[in-house]
């Protein structure tokens, strides 16, 4: 069965599912603990599945939750992902079992592997049964050199590879500094990842000494189920005036999705916005517009992350506050109109749409569920 087709039947169920919930994984840089949480939309809650030990933002950096191979009610994966780098290095992905059950385990997937440092985004991928790993190391000259994607056997992290690095050939745009997001494709074996630079040109907004390159986004196609090293990418988009025709440099991507129409939406910090990137019928870019613009809204709010709902057929995104660092959650039509706050005053890493616990059990078939991962 094709992805495409799995999706449909995903998409068409969803149709039947009113009820849904969010889980969002909170990362503290205070001291605090991380928390994994469920937002019961309906009522506006948090109920607590996970508490993290407490640590500082150079002990602990918690996200990346990501959605396993058997749906909802099976497995998912969460990185702790310290910076400064470590080496020998603390970074460690962790599998979860049972997480909406009531009783969750937590256990160790990766560890001890010096590859893995600063994760930026997760995802699995079922035709290559690869856990995917956005990657964005320092430059460490004791580190490996693994700054792009990294693929992992679900059934043995031993069998790794560095599946793209990083571009530093010249000139650009190019893929540099892996952190701009990871969502599987409407097509089989089909990935889109965001990096930080990469573009054309550098930002001019942005304080002298902090330059930035503008953020590229990339599609990454994986071609053979028992070789996830044979593979192809391109690169599909760059933030630069001269590659989007706006006045502003997109220099900062940081959650990205796909839409049904195979368009792909992405929250963009400098431009305080949400996007929507389409595509054409060969998969090129062919237009950029700007669904919802922060700009102006009380202390400064940016978005964070943004991701498209099955279950509601609309967007939910995080707005981060930059006084306070807390977010808000929201949901919005898919075009970003009608935009209703959930809750405030959480910190949301990263967001994931799943049937409330009443249609839950409906989606017991792993297969079905795992045909749409989100981050």
């Amino acid at each position: 069965m094709t992805r495409a087709l799995s999706v449909a039947a995903l998409l068409a169920f969803a149709g039947s599912v009113s009820a849904q919930d969010l889980l969002f994984v909170s990362d503290f840089t205070d001291g605090s603990a991380d928390e994994v949480n469920l937002l019961n939309v309906g009522n506006g809650t948090v109920d607590n599945l996970i508490t993290f030990s407490p640590g500082g933002q150079d002990t602990q950096r918690y996200g990346g939750l990501s959605l396993g191979l058997n749906g909802f009610n099976g497995e998912f994966y969460i990185h702790n992902s310290p910076t400064p780098a470590q080496d020998p290095t603390v970074a460690e992905v962790f599998r979860i079992d049972g997480l909406l059950s009531g009783a969750p385990t937590v256990s160790s997937f990766i560890s001890n592997d010096n590859s893995v440092q600063n994760v930026t985004g997760m995802a699995v991928d079922p035709f290559t049964n690869q856990l995917l790993i956005s990657n964005n190391p320092p430059s460490t000259p004791s580190l490996p050199n693994s700054e792009g994607l990294l693929g992992y056997d679900l059934s043995n992290t031993a069998n790794n590879s560095l599946l793209l690095p990083q571009d530093s050939s010249s000139p650009r745009p190019r893929f540099e500094a892996f952190g701009g997001g990871l969502v599987a494709g409407q097509n089989q074996g089909e990935f889109f990842f965001g990096t930080v630079n990469g573009g054309a040109e550098f930002d001019p907004n942005l304080n002298p000494g902090d330059t930035r390159q503008a953020s590229t986004i990339g599609r990454i196609q994986f071609n053979d189920a028992g070789d996830p090293t044979n593979n192809s990418s391109e690169l599909i988009f760059d933030g630069s005036p001269s590659f989007t025709g706006l006045t502003e440099t997109l220099s900062l991507i940081r959650g990205i999705d796909v839409l049904p129409n195979g368009n792909l939406v992405f929250a963009e910090v400098r431009s305080n916005s949400i996007w929507e990137l389409a595509l054409d019928s060969n998969g090129d870019f062919a237009g950029l517009t700007r669904l919802l613009d922060l700009t102006g809204t009380p202390a400064d709010e940016f978005p964070q992350r943004v991701i498209y709902n099955q279950f509601t057929g609309g967007l939910n995104f995080s707005v981060r506050d930059r006084s306070t660092g807390l977010d808000s959650i929201f949901a919005s039509d898919i075009d970003g109109s009608n935009p209703v706050e959930l809750i405030s005053g959480v910190r949301a890493g990263s967001l994931i749409a799943i049937p409330a616990p009443g249609s839950l059990a409906l989606l017991g078939l792993g297969g079905l569920a795992a045909a749409r991962r989100r981050r």
